[in-house]
């Protein structure tokens, strides 16, 4: 229960944090959410095209068969945008990611997002982590 009090208390603070966003930075703010916090991966989905969309159907063939419920053990992971710059019809975002779970130290990435804008949509076309 605590965690789910955690997570819309997150949710909340990221739209009104994400009113005032450039619609590419808008929808790297919702994969980050959908892919990294909330472990969304049909949202991520919809969020995504090309390479990693491919990557985002790899981790879902991964998980087949495996329950992921209210009751399997979730880390809280945050982020935070480190930079980004809108070039035309591409942004490019860095994040810097914290996993933490609850019985080990917090684990720090980096997350790069190459987001395109297709067909009057951005979609995240690519997306990467680095270990720091």
């Amino acid at each position: 229960m605590l965690i789910k009090t955690h997570l819309l208390f997150l949710n909340i603070l990221l739209v009104l944090n994400c009113s005032s966003l450039v619609p590419s930075e808008r929808v790297a703010y919702d994969f980050m959410e959908a892919y990294y916090v909330s472990a969304d991966l049909q949202r991520a989905e919809q969020l995504a095209s090309g390479l990693a969309l491919e990557k985002i159907q790899s981790s879902v063939q991964l998980r087949e068969g495996q329950t992921i419920d209210e009751t399997t053990r979730r880390p809280e992971v945050s982020f935070k945008k480190i930079e980004g710059q809108v070039n035309g019809d591409e942004a490019v975002y860095l994040f810097l990611v914290t996993i933490s779970p609850s019985d080990f130290q917090p684990i720090k990435k980096q997350s790069r997002l190459r987001i395109r804008l297709q067909e009057g949509v951005w979609k995240v076309t690519q997306f990467s982590d680095q270990d720091l």
